[in-house]
């Protein structure tokens, strides 16, 4: 029995390390689709996400080589046997830190599409956004399309958007109507063109 231990099969080892490998491979992965952001808009989220794969995936790891070392399959000092835990223990409370603050506590981040148009043909460039009243300070289009970020109040609930300009009729979104606002994979999508006509007084 004691001669099983001490020598396991071959296999045993392999699929020790294969799970390592494996964790691994995962760990990268999502590093370089989330917290790099090739694919996706930077945001608060992807980097909470990267956090929480990489301290699980480094937990995984530990819990893996600890089994390996009780069951005989590879040989760990007692000095390697403390790091893994000290090692597993900051992995779950980098976790549960991370977890509590990003998904928890924190608002949660929503980007805003759209298109915006004056009825008249001219540049909506120059058109202003307020997410809030009173508003700090009203955003500006960059482009025609919209595309800027929104949060939640402790509530749950997504601001009012209103799109002004002195020359024109004051247009506004409620973020929170899902008949107008599409809601999908944490982008709010603005349904139809947010029109603005020109006013009265501008025209005399």
């Amino acid at each position: 029995m004691n001669n099983q231990v001490q020598s396991p099969p071959t296999w045993a080892s392999t699929i020790l390390y294969l799970f390592i490998i494996i964790v691994l491979f995962i760990c990268v992965l999502t590093f370089i689709l989330k917290a790099s952001c090739l694919f996706t808009e930077p945001s608060l989220h992807m980097i909470s996400y990267s956090i929480v794969t990489f301290s699980v995936g480094l937990s995984l790891i530990c819990c893996i080589l600890w089994i390996g070392g009780v069951t005989g399959i590879t040989e760990i000092t007692s000095t390697t046997q403390k790091i893994l835990w000290v090692t597993l223990i900051a992995g779950i409370l980098s976790t549960t830190v991370t977890v509590y603050k990003g998904f928890i506590t924190t608002a949660k981040i929503y980007k805003v599409t759209g298109i915006v148009e004056k009825m008249d043909g001219k540049d909506p460039r120059d058109v202003s956004i307020y997410t809030r009243f009173p508003p700090l300070s009203p955003a500006q289009l960059v482009r025609e399309n919209l595309a800027f970020d929104v949060w939640e109040d402790p509530k749950g609930k997504l601001p009012r958007l209103l799109f002004s300009h002195p020359d024109y009729s004051t247009e506004n979104v409620d973020l929170n109507d899902r008949e107008i606002v599409e809601l999908k994979n944490g982008e709010l999508n603005i349904l139809s063109p947010i029109k603005l006509k020109k006013s009265s007084k501008s025209e005399g």
